[in-house]
């Protein structure tokens, strides 16, 4: 906030002929009064200067000569005058001690009375004085603290124009980030979804390869029993024929043997194809050749078991 133009001269003297006008004692505080600020001591000179002015510039009372008296009018007057100046000398020397002494004691009384009055004037003068400096202190104050304050609001402003445009620009940037952080949730979502599908797939195929090589384990070991108990038949009845039948229980371990090495591949192959399902068919021709051999060696039990007979 701007500081208030300085009072010119013209505006005091407008001030004090208005208060004059109106019949009342032209002051500082009845010019402050009236103008509504500056300072007393300026206002005073101000309008003590321009009555000086107006003093010295007033028109003076013209001289007119009058005609002598003739000598008879002269004489009476001074006659006259002499014995009313006696009378009146006695009189108003009377009235002047009277007056005098009751001017005297007046006077005191009345110099006492303006004298508290004064004092009391003065005093009361100097503490308005000071009130009205320290007004105008804090009014200058108030002005200066004005102009600071306004100068940080538009500072503030300026700063909550540039913080908008900053905050908009990263909310436009936040959400483009969230929106391709969204699509690449979207991508990994669908991917997990495959490999789900797909760890399920293999597990249920792994599940069902399992199943047939404990239905393949149990038919050989049902086989082999049987073989087992078959050859021991052989061996008691053929006693004749023991080196034959050794040659064929040789070739029967034999494949025996091969059988089992192919059931421990197969198991092999089916640990790995736990963890990976494109091993599915080495393990079903595995489990092909081992079914070949456990009917070859059904044929060969066979085989001897005709041979024992004959």
């Amino acid at each position: 906030m701007a500081r208030p133009a300085e009072i010119t001269d013209d505006q005091i003297i407008a001030a004090g002929q208005a208060i004059a006008a109106e019949g009342r004692p032209v002051t500082g505080f009845a010019l402050r009064k009236v103008i509504g600020r500056g300072a007393l001591a300026r206002l005073e000179a101000i309008w003590a200067a321009s009555q000086a002015t107006d003093d010295a510039a007033a028109p003076q009372p013209e001289l007119r000569l009058v005609a002598p008296l003739p000598s008879t009018v002269a004489e009476r007057r001074d006659a006259a005058a002499a014995q009313i100046t006696t009378i009146l000398d006695s009189i108003v020397g009377d009235i002047w001690q009277t007056a005098n002494e009751t001017a005297i004691r007046k006077t005191a009384e009345e110099r006492e009375i303006a004298r508290r009055k004064i004092t009391e004037a003065d005093i009361t003068l100097k503490e308005a004085a000071e009130a009205i400096e320290a007004a105008d202190a804090r009014a200058d104050a108030a002005d200066t603290a004005a102009e600071e304050a306004d100068k940080a609001r538009q500072a503030a402003v300026q700063n909550l124009q540039r913080l908008e445009g900053s905050a908009k620009s990263a909310a436009e940037a936040a959400a483009d980030t969230i929106k391709t952080i969204e699509d690449k949730l979207a991508v990994a979502d669908k991917k997990v979804a495959d490999s789900n599908l797909a760890a399920t797939a293999a597990n249920a195929e792994a599940k069902a390869i399992k199943g047939e090589l404990n239905r393949v384990q149990t038919a050989a070991a049902n086989d082999i029993a049987v073989a087992k108990s078959e050859t021991t038949a052989v061996r008691a009845a053929a006693a004749t024929t023991e080196a034959a039948i050794r040659d064929d229980l040789k070739k029967v371990s034999t494949d025996l043997t091969e059988a089992k090495v192919a059931l421990g591949k197969l198991e092999t192959k089916l640990q790995a194809a736990e963890t990976r399902a494109k091993a599915n068919e080495d393990l079903n021709q595995k489990l092909a050749e081992a079914t070949e051999r456990a009917i070859k060696a059904e044929a060969t039990l066979a085989a001897l078991t005709i041979a024992k007979k004959d």
